[in-house]
């Protein structure tokens, strides 16, 4: 699996630098047929980690090789979880609010609230 999801992965980013003549997921097909099936397979493996993880990329298939179709998408949603990780943190020290009003004041660092 991992092998494959490389490959996938190498295309994609070579895709970016110069299109393919024929479409990544038409190419791929094989290997993306070859990996569901690896998935399915694995579905109900004793080991939970494997298990897990498979029944993850099932679940969200469609969004993982949504790239193939489009190579200038992300291949992770790494860059969105930065952006709101000043409001989770802030939200963390905050202990969140316990009113309306408080709902509505962002309480921002050096601010003095909650100092």
């Amino acid at each position: 699996m991992e092998g494959i999801l490389t490959e996938l992965m190498a295309a994609i980013y070579a895709a970016r630098l110069d299109p393919p003549p024929q479409a990544l997921p038409e190419h791929y097909a094989a290997e993306v047929k070859r990996l569901r099936h690896l998935c399915e397979g694995h579905r109900t493996d004793e080991h939970p980690a494997l298990r897990l993880v498979v029944r993850k990329v099932l679940y969200d298939w469609k969004v993982i090789l949504r790239p193939l179709a489009k190579p200038l998408l992300p291949l992770s949603n790494n860059a969105a979880e930065q952006a709101l990780r000043h409001w989770v943190i802030s939200r963390y020290i905050s202990h969140g609010t316990r009113s309306e009003e408080g709902s509505r004041a962002p309480c921002y660092p050096g601010f003095g609230i909650g100092e």
